[in-house]
């Protein structure tokens, strides 16, 4: 995935960057980021998410002292029919390649397969509309 700087900021994907199957694969969008001034691998980013959402883990492991963030009383449903509390809520500023934005987590104690869990929605701030062609 390439991040082209201009006037009009561009997530850019490549047919050589096709998995084996071709255009008609059905993997996520997976990228690397920067969040806290950490580099965050496995970043997920997915239309169907109703929130940002950010594991335990990588809050310990990004620097954020979860101490000083003011306690959650929210409850989420899963897309299986269970529930998972919310921890804490807080802003964080994330950034991908030259472009920077703030996101608002919900800091969950999961262990998903990914670091940190995304809307697409986080995007459009910054003037980005990501295709889902690839």
């Amino acid at each position: 995935m390439g991040v082209k700087a201009s006037s009009h900021p561009l997530l850019a994907f490549s047919n050589e960057e096709l998995p084996p199957e071709g255009a008609t694969h059905t993997r996520p969008l997976q990228i690397t980021n920067e969040c806290m001034g950490a580099k965050v691998p496995m970043v997920l980013i997915n239309n169907g998410f109703a929130l940002n959402v950010c594991p335990f883990r990588t809050a310990l492991t990004i620097g954020l002292d979860v101490e000083t963030i003011i306690p959650s009383l929210l409850t989420v449903r899963k897309y299986d029919n269970t529930s998972r509390k919310v921890m804490r809520i807080f802003k964080a500023s994330c950034k991908i390649g030259p472009l920077e934005t703030i996101v608002e987590f919900h800091m969950m104690d999961i262990t998903p397969n990914y670091n940190l869990l995304l809307r697409r929605v986080w995007l459009h701030p910054i003037g980005v509309v990501p295709s889902s062609l690839h």
